[in-house]
């Protein structure tokens, strides 16, 4: 696929583009058992799909499927939410399924290959959305909706659609204000059968930890370089249990034990010296455009800034394909703060 003017398949030398099967990159014939590379909710592209022996790794309506069961009680959406997501990726698996395989599910697989499964680059930002959805519905599902964040429906493009997270506070059991923390280097559980969903303000860290496996799991937590004085960090924290009920959990030098409930949470609350994302900032938004549009002969140009720290500008032309380079926008406010905006042609 493209990268850059050069076309690449994953699994040949930079700048090779082969077939799948004649990919320098062999596939090894394995084994493994029928769950690990079974299609059993995974979505369809269009009604012509099962006839083309395809599915799709993008199960983009997973977390939807969570609310879902939440909302009605139905069990059946949950399992399939679960199907979609669980045990299918260590890494970006590309887009399509045509076949039994298990060197896709391996964290190395989009820098080695054998590209079987279409790796679209621009695929990636959605899927992580979708990752994302699933692991923050599934911690307010198995709260009981203890843990609530706000989000919108971001529309993505194709069917690629997805609850957003992150631009607002939520609750955390008994904290309010706390704010998402999506971050390695935050802890780190002993097994690979742990999700968590950690969340931050000022002087308090909360922790949602989540049992993917059918029996009880005792998982030992180290906080990671991310946390202040993780190593040396101790204190009797707040273990909440999916209904909310307190215990108390020893850390001590940055290390916590605790017992969760087969496919169940249990959640933790400290206070190391962790502070509110950075970026927070309180303004009233607004999508008044104004004076920013131009138009030209060949197209038109246009800046949206709807905070006082973000703007973004747009210029859009023809005449890319058959004359024009470059052209530059420049924009004004109160003749004082300037912005040149330089669109470059990829033509060759």
């Amino acid at each position: 696929w493209w990268f850059g003017f050069d076309r690449w398949r994953i699994g040949n030398p930079p700048g090779v583009f082969t077939a799948a099967k004649d990919c320098e990159n062999k596939i090894i014939e394995e084994s493994a058992p029928g769950w690990v590379v079974a299609r059993t909710a995974e979505s369809t592209e269009h009604h012509t799909t099962p006839a083309s022996g395809r599915s799709y790794h993008m199960n983009m309506w997973a977390g939807t499927m969570l609310r879902l069961a939440k909302y009605t009680g139905d069990e059946f959406f949950r399992t399939q939410a679960r199907n979609a997501i669980i045990g299918r990726y260590a890494n970006y698996q590309g887009y399509y399924n045509e076949r039994l395989s298990l060197h896709d599910k391996r964290p190395e697989f989009p820098y080695e290959g054998p590209d079987y499964s279409f790796i679209f680059w621009h695929h990636v930002p959605a899927f992580l959305a979708m990752l994302e959805d699933f692991l923050i519905t599934d911690a307010w599902d198995r709260s009981d909706m203890n843990i609530d964040f706000p989000s919108l429906i971001n529309t993505g493009y194709a069917f690629f659609e997805s609850n957003q997270y992150g631009f607002a506070p939520g609750k955390f059991y008994d904290e309010e204000d706390m704010w998402l923390w999506l971050d390695r280097g935050i802890i780190e559980p002993d097994s690979v059968l742990v999700n968590y969903v950690p969340a931050k303000k000022n002087g308090v860290l909360a922790v949602a930890l989540m049992n993917t496996d059918d029996a009880e799991l005792t998982t030992t937590i180290t906080l990671g370089e991310k946390i202040p004085n993780a190593s040396t960090f101790s204190e009797t924290a707040i273990l909440l249990d999916k209904d909310g009920n307190k215990s108390e959990v020893e850390v001590v030098n940055g290390k916590f034990t605790v017992t969760i409930p087969a496919k169940g949470i249990v959640s933790v609350v400290m206070h190391p010296e962790v502070t509110k994302p950075s970026w927070v900032r309180e303004y009233t938004p607004s999508t008044e455009l104004g004076e920013t549009v131009s138009d030209f002969d060949s197209g038109k140009a246009f800046l949206l800034q709807l905070n006082n720290d973000n703007y973004y500008a747009f210029l859009y032309s023809n005449k890319f394909r058959t004359e024009a380079k470059s052209i530059t926008y420049t924009y004004s406010f109160d003749g004082k703060q300037k912005l040149l905006l330089t669109l470059n042609s990829l033509m060759k």
